[in-house]
């Protein structure tokens, strides 16, 4: 069946975590592929002045498990290195460390057949910023509402189709 299993693992990985900014849980599942290619990351983050964050990231791997692998080993220590992550710029810092990320993943083997989708949220102590890259989705609930936080980018967006 190739990429695909005959059924799928249905085992779930789950965490959890609480800090005095927030509580959080993630869980992933294999599903009907091979291997399991998708990463996440949430961690808290020194901001500097005794400031906090939390960052949060889900790399959904594309053709390969490699991708989401590196971008979760590298992610967080671009971010924070970002001249305007240190200016507390966090959208900026994120698009930056997007593109800092991607050129590091060109330069290897594995990034020539292989890729990742990643929606990647921060959240200080005023605002919660959204970056994604691909078809994955940031979405926020409040009470019964959901609030779209990021929109799909694919190839059919003109700025994507100029940069692939």
């Amino acid at each position: 069946m190739g990429a695909y299993l005959d059924t799928p693992i249905t085992t779930k990985h789950s965490e959890q975590g609480t800090n005095d900014m927030c509580s959080w849980g993630v869980s992933s599942m294999q599903g009907w592929r091979c291997g399991m290619e998708d990463e996440h990351i949430a961690k808290d983050i020194d901001c500097g002045g005794g400031k906090k964050g939390m960052l949060f990231c889900v790399f959904d791997g594309h053709g390969g498990k490699e991708v989401a692998e590196y971008a979760k080993k590298r992610f967080v220590d671009i971010f924070m290195g970002t001249p305007d992550f240190k200016n507390k710029k966090y959208g900026p810092a994120l698009t930056d460390t997007f593109m800092k990320l991607d050129a590091e993943i060109k330069s290897t083997d594995f990034g020539v057949d292989a890729g990742a989708t990643s929606c990647v949220v921060f959240i200080d102590e005023k605002e919660i910023t959204c970056a994604n890259a691909g078809d994955s989705r940031g979405v926020l609930f409040s009470g019964t509402k959901a609030i779209g936080l990021s929109e799909d980018h694919k190839p059919d967006n003109k700025e994507e189709l100029s940069r692939i």
